[in-house]
């Protein structure tokens, strides 16, 4: 017993606070917190809430959206700032299931359905919705639970969308 509060003491000194908590967490609180940025993704893409937005992610997070990268947290608030007022979305999510790996990482695949259109007249005119997966890694930080990689995989789609222009 007074071996394991030494322990305690001696990772409180070495370790930042939310890594020492992530040492009791149990799978179904990483699972919860992995989801919910799985969710704030959504939520903050379609209302355009690019800090809300950035922070879902690592620092030197990369986003890999149709053939598209982008690398670091400032370049993924700023790719969601350029397509402000030029698009109208929604993102429906379901099937979000998350692998714990360890303490530190988790995984992650969820369904997505995107609905979008252009804002420049009224009623809006929606194009066919993006159907695919997003598939995800989580790291624990400093500021807690973290995207550190996220990728959009289509389905139903020409994979030629997927290549980058020049490639």
């Amino acid at each position: 017993m007074r071996a394991t509060v030494v322990f305690r003491l001696i990772l409180s000194a070495l370790l930042p606070a939310a890594l020492l908590a992530s040492t009791s967490a149990d799978a179904g609180e990483i699972e919860d917190a992995c989801t919910e940025l799985v969710m704030g993704y959504a939520l903050h893409r379609d209302q355009f809430n690019v800090e809300a937005y950035g922070d879902l992610f690592s620092e030197d997070a990369v986003l890999f959206v149709l053939g598209s990268e982008y690398r670091g947290r400032a370049a993924i608030r700023q790719r969601l700032e350029d397509a402000r007022g030029k698009e109208f979305t929604r993102h429906l999510m379901s099937g979000v299931w998350i692998t714990v790996l360890d303490e530190q990482r988790a995984s992650g695949i969820s369904y997505a359905s995107i609905h979008a259109a252009e804002p420049d007249e009224l009623p809006l005119k929606p194009v066919p919705p993006a159907v695919g997966e997003y598939h995800d890694e989580f790291t624990l930080t400093e500021d807690g639970w973290k995207i550190s990689r996220r990728r959009f995989v289509p389905v139903f789609l020409d994979p030629s969308v997927l290549r980058p222009a020049g490639r």
